[in-house]
């Protein structure tokens, strides 16, 4: 068992920063931070425990406990972390800063997610999966809610890259994926697409006890109203 590390509450970035150039496969503007952090979360450092004694809030008002090192530098609804990714437009440079007093792991987490990226470890397919993902269960299951076509998406990217991220969450239902359908990565986008679409599965299928496990356990948000209302029964 990993022992926690004291991490400082806040610090201040600006004229603090330590800033690294990553270079991205492609343009992506606002949506380098989400890519860099769906690499991150592949990455050991991400997940190493924290004692911060603070906490983010999700929209329902649930505690997200500041207690990794993940969400310390990327942030959680509530607690805004401490990385600022800038990606022009039309550049393939993303800066990333974050404070330079940072505790040590996080200097680690950065230069590997820039090893991840740079080296030819990552596969870019977030923009291709997740849009067009988005696009078929808007033409197939169009009177789905907004937070479960976002998780349908999102599922697909996790399946077929084994990257999390995409559009918001995790959500209750996402957090699920993994537990009912296994390891993400390696399934073919029509697979994933099987998986995941069917009334029985962990997205359009009824609440259960892993729904209802990842509830209890875990931080998640972005979560359908109904899903909302059923699990605070």
């Amino acid at each position: 068992m990993k022992i926690p590390i004291k991490f400082p509450v806040r610090l201040v970035r600006p004229g603090n920063s330590s800033l690294v150039v990553i270079r991205l496969p492609r343009p992506m503007d606002y949506d380098a931070k989400i890519f860099l952090r769906s690499v991150a979360k592949g990455i050991p450092e991400y997940h190493h425990p924290i004692e911060t004694g603070i906490s983010g809030r999700t929209d329902t008002g649930k505690e997200i406990p500041i207690n990794t090192v993940g969400r310390w530098l990327f942030g959680t609804p509530g607690y805004m972390g401490h990385v600022m990714v800038r990606n022009p437009a039309e550049g393939l440079d993303a800066n990333v800063e974050f404070p330079k007093d940072s505790p040590d792991i996080v200097h680690r987490l950065v230069a590997r997610i820039k090893e991840e990226v740079e080296g030819g470890h990552i596969v870019d397919l977030s923009d291709d999966v997740l849009n067009r993902a988005m696009r078929l269960i808007q033409e197939r299951n169009p009177k789905a809610s907004l937070q479960k076509r976002a998780t349908f998406a999102n599922g697909v990217f996790y399946l077929v890259t084994g990257y999390s991220g995409g559009f918001g969450g995790p959500s209750v239902r996402e957090h699920a994926i993994p537990r009912v359908l296994g390891q993400g990565g390696g399934r073919s986008f029509d697979e994933a697409v099987e998986l995941l679409i069917s009334d029985d599965g962990p997205i359009f299928g009824p609440i259960t006890d892993v729904h209802r496990h990842c509830w209890e356990n875990e931080c998640c948000f972005d979560d359908d109203p109904e899903d909302i209302k059923q699990l605070s029964r």
